[in-house]
């Protein structure tokens, strides 16, 4: 009884020998590096030199009894640019870049910006901040800060920007006042 009891280990045992006995190995193929090609040289060839044109006298007209002169060549000179005034007006320059302006252009400018930031702080101090819901003190804030911004770059004399925030400034405390 004994060996009945071994006979499973040993066919299981059998088994297993016999399926190592002729093993399968899966490689993959060898991998063979691809021959390439080099590119093409490239050869830039020098375009022909240019060559004088060749003056051809006209030929003489039958009814003329003038005879007719080759003209020699005219020098050559560059022609003169012609002054052409621009069709479109140039470029405006981006917000925020500083540029430089007539002295009497840049005291309007200063003059309409300190308008504005004037004009935003009167709309501010007529509104009660506490009295705003929370969406209404964000704007009250933004307001004062964009005022306060513009002064700052009003003192830098980068106008362009100054200008853009006090236009801002003023137009949350207009729309916070309620007169829109």
């Amino acid at each position: 009884m004994r060996g009945l009891a071994l006979l499973p280990i040993a066919v299981t045992f059998a088994l297993g020998l016999a399926s190592c006995a002729h093993p399968q190995a899966r490689t993959e193929p060898a991998r063979v590096p691809l021959d390439v090609p080099l590119p093409p040289e490239r050869i830039i060839a020098a375009p022909p030199p240019e060559e004088p044109p060749e003056i051809v006298a006209p030929p003489p007209e039958a009814a003329s009894p003038k005879p007719v002169r080759p003209r020699a060549p005219a020098p050559r000179t560059e022609p003169a640019p012609a002054a052409v005034p621009p069709a479109t007006p140039p470029p405006a320059p981006a917000a925020g870049a500083l540029q430089t302006a007539p002295p009497a252009s840049q005291a309007e400018t200063v003059k309409t910006i300190r308008d504005l930031i004037a004009r935003a702080n009167r709309d501010l101090a007529g509104i009660a901040r506490g009295s705003l819901s929370a969406d209404g003190r964000a704007q009250y804030d933004t307001a004062a800060r964009f005022a306060a911004q513009a002064e700052q770059a009003l003192r830098e004399m980068n106008l362009a920007f100054a200008l853009t925030l006090a236009d801002k400034a003023a137009t949350l405390a207009r729309s916070l006042a309620g007169r829109d």
